[in-house]
């Protein structure tokens, strides 16, 4: 199927500008619109081809970047303000009432990758979405990492990002190959959650001022890898519990039902797997529909 790619800037409540990519289904209405959510200082172009997959078969999706990161990068980091949880509250936010506005009668969706699946619940306008599709998402206190992984994430949220921030003004995350470079309030907000017991949880009511976990009672598909060493079955069960109300179903997945050697946190957007484990969600999103 022939696909239409176009470049957009989409704002964001407050008006911050948004690159974004939408892929649509050339000739025809899409069947549904996917809204993406990247990974944590993950550009969107890593996601482009599973989301080309997608919109070969049928859906409109909708890539972006989070303010700070990719093309929604200020020249310089350096005294920029961004938070975590400014890319649920405002950037996600933003982007779904774009949609609701160019799409008003398809049914919309989340696909969200790691921190993509866990900030839907801070999006005011979730009453639009009709399913989420969570790929390795999970809470991030570090204590429950297995080990040795656990000890190199406390080095980073006690040691690195704290130094790093002080010294340059931002988090030069490229350097620990943890992603794009975080904008400072970024960087210590996340550092912030994972040193919590109660991950994000802890700072509702203080920093997160409201949420709307409680309140999606949609569809909500969860992928987790086996050889996972971030998103584990046990971290990836803490974040499904904040969405107490949705119609929940987790699926393990391991390398060896793909036939695979690895899938760990970022396998599952290889263009290797698109028979395969993208097929999944795919049929998921049909059957829902």
């Amino acid at each position: 199927m022939a696909i239409n790619l176009t470049s957009l800037i989409i704002p964001a409540t407050d008006g911050f500008a948004l690159a974004a990519i939408l892929l649509e289904p050339q000739g025809q209405q899409p069947k549904a619109v996917i809204q993406f959510h990247s990974g944590t200082g993950i550009k969107k172009e890593f996601y482009l081809k599973f989301a080309r997959h997608l919109a070969e078969e049928g859906f409109a999706v909708l890539l972006f970047d989070y303010r700070g990161i990719g093309g929604s990068r200020p020249k310089s980091l350096r005294g920029f303000e961004a938070y975590m949880r400014h890319w649920g509250e405002r950037d996600m936010t933003g982007v779904l009432d774009w949609l609701v506005e160019r799409y008003p009668d398809q049914q919309k969706f989340v696909v969200g990758h790691s921190m993509g699946g866990q900030l839907v619940g801070l999006m005011r306008n979730y009453q639009y979405l009709s399913g989420v599709v969570a790929i390795a998402a999970s809470v991030g206190y570090w204590r429950i990492f297995p080990a040795p992984y656990k000890y190199f994430t406390a080095a980073m949220w006690y040691g690195y990002f704290p130094i790093s921030t002080a010294l340059f003004g931002y988090a030069p995350a490229k350097w620990m190959r943890l992603g794009e470079d975080l904008p400072k309030g970024v960087a210590l907000e996340w550092s912030a959650w994972c040193k919590n017991s109660r991950y994000l949880s802890a700072f509702f009511g203080q920093t997160i001022e409201q949420h709307f976990y409680h309140e999606i009672r949609v569809p909500f598909k969860a992928y987790i890898m086996a050889d996972d060493k971030i998103a584990t079955r046990l971290t990836g069960a803490e974040i499904l519990a904040y969405y107490a109300n949705a119609s929940i179903e987790q699926e393990i997945i391991a390398p060896q039902d793909v036939q695979a050697a690895s899938i760990g946190h970022f396998g599952f957007f290889s263009s290797k797997f698109s028979n395969s484990l993208w097929q999944r969600p795919v049929e998921w999103l049909h059957q829902v529909l």
